[in-house]
């Protein structure tokens, strides 16, 4: 899906929730590109991917691990 503007060709997203034909996804976001060297990087869509639900054993489940126990800051845990 494209639109043509001045000569050029834009992609046409689907709205946030939306299947992204093609992309195994949903459009969750469109992420403003990083500056790198005082120069704009391109935008980007996050897409969230249609995977089955599954349940997976992770850390030390049912152990008190020290220091690891923030329930909001997941870098320090």
């Amino acid at each position: 899906m494209t639109t043509k503007t001045k000569n050029r060709r834009r992609p046409t997203l689907p709205t946030f929730g939306e299947v992204v034909p093609g992309e195994g996804g949903r459009l969750g976001a469109i992420m403003r590109g990083a500056l790198v060297g005082g120069v704009r990087q391109p935008d980007y869509a996050i897409i969230v991917p249609e995977l089955p639900t599954v349940s997976l054993q992770w850390g030390e489940y049912g152990k008190e691990v020290p220091n690891c126990n923030s329930l909001t800051d997941g870098l320090a845990n």
